[in-house]
């Protein structure tokens, strides 16, 4: 005999998919902290006028960057195929662009992996936005 039960995984009256957007939303927020932190980080070695210690943590930072899409594949596998391409394409891009400084070495290019020409101190950074944009779906 069948259960007319929901599966225990996925709340009831939640819309298909919207599990696995939590979820990666939970993951970006998770590596937005874990980028803000390593910033601060590298901040005190700049303070501490230690270069070499500031660039190992925009090295972390752009790390984090790179193996963001490979960390995000599972919670994709539930999102509606037009949203997962969105993040796909814009989280490719960030790592992209996190490898490119990485090869490079480039101080400026480690610390404004996130941000686009024109942006202002305090605006959110091209993650923060992605994250804001996918919660309004």
């Amino acid at each position: 005999m069948h259960s007319l039960e929901q599966p225990h995984n996925k709340p009831e009256g939640e819309p298909e998919g919207k599990e696995g957007l939590q979820l990666t939303i939970q993951i970006l927020k998770e590596v937005a902290e874990q980028s803000h932190s390593l910033d601060d980080e590298a901040d005190i070695f700049l303070e501490n006028q230690d270069a070499a210690g500031c660039i190992e943590k925009m090295k972390e930072r752009a790390q984090l960057f790179i193996d963001l899409p490979d960390r995000l594949a599972s919670s994709l596998e539930g999102v509606d195929q037009e949203t997962r391409e969105q993040i796909l394409d814009d989280v490719s891009y960030f790592a992209t662009l996190a490898q490119q400084a990485l090869e490079t070495g480039s101080k400026v290019r480690l610390e404004m992996l996130l941000t686009s020409k024109g942006d202002k101190i305090g605006d959110r950074n091209n993650l923060e936005q992605l994250i804001d944009s996918l919660e309004n779906k």
